[in-house]
């Protein structure tokens, strides 16, 4: 599968930070923040597009439009949605991963993957 068909150009700049985090859960799954929900309009049984920004460094989320090649993915009743595994791969995601969220004009939710400064320490 050509992971390019999935992924969009976005303006980082233009996009608005939110203040949420959420976190990909152990069957690779989040919950779209309610104020996300909010502002989008999305709510349980909707469909909604995931797919990748250029970079591969974000999941782009967007309510679901007619003729789209992204991935189709239905808002569960609990307000989750799985990360199709093609875009967890590209993403390099893994359980407990973090996500900054922001939004892009309101029509557009934007999950950056959270780098950590961590240091990694051998005893």
């Amino acid at each position: 599968m050509d992971i390019k068909s999935y992924s969009k150009s976005v303006e980082l700049n233009d996009a608005i930070d939110r203040s949420i985090e959420c976190a990909v859960s152990t069957t690779y799954t989040i919950t779209v923040p309610k104020i996300i929900r909010n502002i989008m309009g999305i709510i349980p049984g909707e469909q909604v597009n995931v797919g990748l920004s250029i970079e591969q460094q974000a999941l782009l989320i967007s309510k679901a439009t007619r003729g789209t090649t992204d991935n189709i993915m239905i808002v569960r009743d609990n307000n989750k949605l799985t990360i199709p595994t093609e875009l967890r791969r590209s993403l390099n995601l893994n359980k407990g991963d973090k996500f900054k969220v922001l939004t892009l004009q309101d029509r557009m939710a934007i999950f950056r993957k959270k780098t950590g400064n961590l240091v990694k320490r051998n005893y």
